[in-house]
């Protein structure tokens, strides 16, 4: 036994070390603020040029990633109102999907996917008909724009539950080998209980039957020495 727990110590830490989940959401975070800035610098369209204010926004998209794990569909919810007010300043389009991707990747892989997907749709239809109202070419809209936006959308969705799906195919895996790995040592235990107490049971029949042949033999002995007289009694019993 304390050679079975020195080899798992051992197994333990030659495991690698894993990334902190706080340092991946910040990493995402920076790398979602760095895509929507690099949008935004673009200056493709809008009535007002990119300011501090947009560039603040860009950089609170990225905040919430930080909460994403917590707090998936608060994030979410967060991010498409974050989105409307962007909008509504009239700063550069960012488009649809590029601002929301992430939070629709971490509220799937949170097991938030009826969350997510009905953000997406909401996003899409207040979008669409927003710019259908201002003008915009429906063939446009409804054709290349609509499409490509459900598909990166749909992408990120997609991704999100995939991963969810891996690690929960993983837990179950680790769970599994820990159940087999617990139920051969109770098995190795039971056969090790089970040898002590035949072990034990065969050097009590053989001391049994030592005993038992020592008490025949002295009987024996007892019965001829008897018809010898009782000087040869006296010599036995001393």
């Amino acid at each position: 036994m304390v050679m079975e727990a020195k080899l798992e110590q051992n197994a333990v830490s030659e495991e690698p070390q894993q990334v902190p989940a706080w340092v991946l959401d910040a990493l995402l975070g920076i790398a979602v603020t760095l895509i929507i800035a690099l949008v935004i610098s673009a200056d493709l369209g809008g009535r007002q040029d990119p300011d501090l204010i947009a560039y603040s926004i860009a950089g609170g998209f990225g905040a919430l990633m930080l909460l994403r794990r917590q707090f998936p569909v608060v994030v979410l919810v967060a991010t498409m109102f974050l989105l409307f007010g962007y909008y509504a300043l009239e700063y550069p389009a960012i488009g649809l999907a590029v601002p929301v991707a992430a939070a629709l990747y971490s509220a799937a892989e949170q097991g938030r996917l009826t969350a997510a997907i009905l953000v997406g749709l909401l996003l899409i239809v207040v979008s669409t008909t927003i710019r259908l109202r201002d003008g915009q070419p429906v063939a446009f809209l409804l054709g290349y724009e609509l499409v490509s936006t459900v598909a990166m959308m749909a992408t990120a969705i997609a991704l999100g539950d995939s991963t969810r799906a891996r690690r929960s195919l993983r837990a179950e895996q680790e769970q599994t080998a820990r159940l087999i790995a617990q139920e051969h040592a109770y098995r190795t235990e039971q056969q090790v209980q089970a040898e002590r107490v035949r072990m034990a049971r065969d050097l009590h029949d053989l001391v049994g039957h030592s005993i038992s042949v020592v008490a025949i033999t002295d009987e024996v002995e007892r019965e001829a020495i008897g018809r010898s007289g009782a000087g040869a009694q006296g010599a036995v019993r001393r």
